[in-house]
């Protein structure tokens, strides 16, 4: 049954980006980015959405990226 209605979602163009992430992730505000660790829930929204741009051990976040996931509430 779940299937089918994922198929649906999937044919009709209204499937919504899902994340599995039940932690927010602490980012911090330096100049004009925004940066995470680079481990656990920050690696796993990454691999599933590839918001953000992984550098020297964190995860880069541009200033649009990390407003949506602050909406979103992934992200504090």
């Amino acid at each position: 049954m779940m299937m089918v209605k994922k198929q649906e979602q999937v044919q009709q163009g209204t499937e919504k980006q899902s994340f599995s992430s039940k932690k927010k992730i602490k980012a911090v505000l330096s100049r004009e980015r925004v940066l995470t660790d680079d481990k656990g829930e920050a690696r796993s929204l990454y691999d599933q959405s590839r918001f953000g741009e992984p550098q020297e051990g964190k995860q880069v976040y541009s200033l649009v990226e990390a407003c949506y996931l602050v909406e979103k509430k992934k992200i504090l």
